[in-house]
């Protein structure tokens, strides 16, 4: 399987908000390569206190800017947050041809979204959490 040229996690609260600190710490001490790993965190919420009990956030604001703020010390990766969500005004912009994307949201209708963006692409992973 050939190495990713961007990995995209849609969703930074429930699961998104646990998996990307551990992949980040994968990806940053697997990455023997000079050149960075691109991470893409999408997610227009904030953090809410009624988060704080199941999320991994312990400050309010944008859940995908504090994600980013988290992760900054891995100097590998090329981190980019988005305080957006994922829409059909802006599916094809964010997601291409070769991207990795781990799908961590708890909607149906942004699953059925990226899955169709990924019937129209050549090649790329989805992954849903």
């Amino acid at each position: 399987m050939k190495k990713p040229k961007r990995i995209v996690i849609v969703g930074a609260g429930g699961i998104g908000g646990w998996l990307i600190p551990s992949l980040c710490q994968f990806l940053h001490f697997c990455n023997k390569s000079q050149e960075k790993i691109e991470v893409i965190i999408f997610d227009g919420d904030i953090v809410e206190e009624r988060n704080f009990e199941r999320q991994n956030f312990q400050e309010l604001g944008a859940k995908a800017g504090l994600m980013k703020r988290k992760m900054s010390w891995f100097d590998s990766l090329r981190i980019t947050a988005f305080t957006e969500y994922i829409t059909n005004d802006n599916v094809r912009k964010h997601i291409r041809d070769d991207d990795w994307v781990m799908l961590a949201v708890d909607n149906h209708a942004t699953r059925k979204l990226l899955s169709e963006r990924f019937e129209e692409l050549s090649d790329g992973v989805l992954i849903s959490g």
